[in-house]
């Protein structure tokens, strides 16, 4: 073959590329159906993944809302007992101050020793009541009549 000097690389490089050989139209319908089937089966394929997909999703979504309903009615519970305890430890406050009031009332040791002493001293058992004072003067009054 021979070039012209003018000829551009382009020119050059279709001049020396294979030419494409006559392809016979069954094969070409043949493959192109193989492609075809091959798509429609990925794509029924996808397909099915995304339905799966889809259903997991669901599933989750309804997992998640039942456990947000669960989780809720639990705090909603647990501050129900707070607030119950709190209450009852606002009472156990205040009757502890009652107590410590009370017993800030109460006579203390020393002057428990102290009436002790007076108890001993004066012998509280030894007094007479009235009615037994009466009934001595009785007996007396009747002895000498």
């Amino acid at each position: 073959m021979v070039f012209q000097e003018n000829l551009s690389v382009e020119q050059e490089a279709k001049a020396f590329a294979p030419k494409p050989k006559p392809r016979d139209i069954g094969s070409d319908i043949g493959i192109i159906s193989q492609e075809l089937s091959s798509l429609s089966r990925r794509s029924r394929i996808l397909e099915e993944r995304f339905t799966n997909l889809r259903r997991k999703i669901q599933v989750t979504d309804q997992n998640m809302l039942n456990n947000n309903k669960r989780i809720t009615t639990e705090i909603n519970i647990i501050n129900d007992e707070l607030r119950e305890i709190k209450l009852e430890f606002e009472e156990l406050k205040n009757k502890m101050k009652l107590m410590i009031s009370e017993i800030r009332g109460a006579a203390r040791r020393e002057d428990v020793d102290i009436i002790k002493k007076y108890m001993e001293f004066w012998q509280p058992l030894n007094f007479v009541t009235h009615e037994e004072i009466e009934g001595i003067v009785k007996d007396i009054i009747e002895k000498n009549r």
